[in-house]
């Protein structure tokens, strides 16, 4: 199967040990999607940042280029924005393309999913919680992510993401580089894969589709693709108002200590901060849902 382009989403701690396995795969070029800024608790789980970089409030993005020597001759391109409903259609698709998920929750999973079924596109989905995970490549011949997740969705959507152990997410990246690059190869899947990283277990199995399922049976991809971006991580609550945003225009409204931070805004008060970008992504930290919530209908109107 020749594949010439990753589609990288989510530089956590999955991503960052994905990518530093990645050059052996080949590939041309691999584009990284986050829009998120490197945090003191990123250090340690996260390994290609530095605390230099949460210093400078990077995004991951950007702190990620300094491998690009590393990933020689596959190009590196970064961008600093989450992927949602609203922008997940303008990504760089094309024939000889892999998505490869890395994020930390079931929403924007299930938004990848539906866009790989949608643009027949196979897709690489990696999860971790605590010791325990799953690799799944998803090729159009068994269950997408839908079948599995999509009746479970309201209850696992807003859950929160765990601080991964280097050494669990590291080995679960890996499964994932050696699935990819044995996709590659032969052109098949070993199909669903689990992992217990604490006992070095792994256990594989084939799923059939759901005849029900609303995506790669049915084909109702507006129900996904349209959703409002929210996620709960840790002390942090990610949102999107789903339209591109004057930063000028927030800067005066908001209170607090300001900072631009590349194109975007940087808000400090009292403990809390607040990251707002341009095309209307913000990444809350330190505050209660319902005061996030008021917040984004404030930066709405």
């Amino acid at each position: 199967m020749e594949i010439r382009r990753l589609i990288l989403v989510g530089a956590g701690a999955l991503g960052s040990f994905f990518l530093l396995s990645a050059g052996r795969l080949g590939v041309d070029r691999i584009d990284v999607f986050d829009g998120d800024i490197v945090r003191e608790e990123n250090i340690g789980n996260q390994p290609i940042f530095s605390l230099q970089d949460a210093r400078k409030a990077l995004y991951k993005t950007d702190a990620l280029m300094k491998i690009k020597t590393v990933l020689r001759p596959t190009e590196l391109v970064g961008h600093n924005f989450y992927v949602t409903g609203r922008n997940m259609e303008n990504l760089p698709l094309g024939k000889h393309t892999v998505i490869v998920d890395c994020t930390d929750n079931v929403e924007t999973k299930l938004l990848l999913n539906a866009l790989a079924v949608k643009e027949k596109i196979p897709l690489l989905s990696l999860s971790a919680h605590g010791a325990k995970g799953s690799v799944y490549l998803m090729d159009g011949r068994e269950a997408c992510l839908e079948c599995i997740y999509g009746g479970v969705f309201d209850k696992l959507s807003r859950t929160g993401c765990d601080r991964l152990s280097p050494v669990y997410a590291s080995f679960v990246s890996s499964v994932g580089v050696d699935e990819l690059s044995f996709f590659m190869k032969s052109g098949r899947s070993h199909g669903f894969i689990s992992i217990d990283a604490e006992k070095r277990r792994i256990e594989t199995v084939h799923l059939k589709k759901s005849k029900e399922c609303s995506i790669c049976v049915k084909r109702y991809f507006n129900q996904r693709i349209s959703l409002d971006f929210i996620q709960l991580c840790g002390n942090s609550i990610k949102m999107s108002v789903q339209h591109d945003v004057n930063i000028q225009n927030i800067k005066r409204l908001l209170k607090g200590k300001k900072r631009i931070v590349g194109d975007s805004l940087l808000v400090k008060n009292n403990g809390k901060e607040m990251l707002i970008s341009p095309s209307g992504d913000i990444l809350f930290t330190g505050y209660l849902k319902d005061e996030a919530e008021r917040l984004l209908r404030k930066i709405e109107a």
